[in-house]
């Protein structure tokens, strides 16, 4: 019988790729950041891009 081979790199698990899963929390939490800090920019005159 034959010996049995190592698996090669491909043929191991990869880590998945792209984003990641955001929590309900935590998009808001992010956009409420996001808001605060431009606030602050507009009152110091700044306008969006």
């Amino acid at each position: 019988m034959g010996k049995t081979k190592a698996p090669k790199p491909i043929d191991l698990a990869r880590k998945p790729r792209g984003f990641p899963d955001k929590r309900e929390g935590l998009i808001h939490a992010e956009r409420a950041i996001i808001e605060r800090v431009t606030e602050v920019y507009r009152r110091w005159g700044f306008e969006g891009l």
